[in-house]
């Protein structure tokens, strides 16, 4: 019986130490409205090649729940599966330091099955209906840590449906530096309801 336990603890570890964080943001800091304290979100996403190498592009999906309990906090429960079978889960959590007309920016963490991260985002509205966003972040990628550069698009559909678009360029450290040839461009297309 121990060591079926030992086991079931190896690979559990195992698990954790392969899986990757989801591979996109796809949560602005877009305001919400006074009526609406969260939003629920599906996206799917797409991990494309090293530059070297012969990888396959990966294909997954990720959703997320977000509730603002504070006109200056937003926490989330995101999820993520790759076409691989691997799962992740995690709790991110954004201070909203700063929301004026027009623009908002803020710190966030993230924390889940084999990843960490710190980011900085920030969104600003093109016109009504139209914000761009994105969320430089410093943390994890599987085992290597990473600089994750995303750059989206968050279009209002109406006051409760939001279209989102996103590429992020993911640059992972290897061998002690942060080497181009190791870079992934991941994409994401994905909608979120406002609660």
């Amino acid at each position: 019986m121990q060591t079926l336990c030992l086991l079931g603890r190896l690979a559990a570890l195992g698990l954790v130490a392969s899986a990757c964080a989801p591979a996109a943001n796809m949560r602005p800091m877009t305001p919400m409205l006074p009526s609406h304290q969260g939003e629920l979100g599906v996206a799917y996403t797409q991990v494309g090649p090293r530059p070297v190498g012969e990888d396959a592009t990966m294909h997954g999906g990720q959703a997320w729940a977000t509730m603002q309990p504070l006109t200056w906090l937003d926490i989330s429960l995101v999820g993520a599966f790759a076409s691989q079978g691997l799962a992740v889960a995690g709790l991110a959590v954004r201070w909203r330091a700063i929301e004026v007309d027009g623009f908002a920016a803020g710190i966030g963490a993230e924390l889940g099955t084999g990843w960490v991260g710190v980011d900085l985002p920030v969104a600003v509205r093109v016109f009504d209906g139209l914000w761009a966003y994105s969320a430089p972040q410093l943390g994890t990628w599987g085992k290597d840590p990473t600089v994750r550069l995303p750059l989206g698009l968050d279009v209002e559909v109406s006051e409760e449906l939001r279209i989102r678009g996103e590429a992020q360029m993911n640059y992972p450290r290897r061998d002690g530096e942060f080497d181009g040839y190791q870079r992934r461009l991941h994409l994401g297309m994905g909608m979120a309801f406002r609660l």
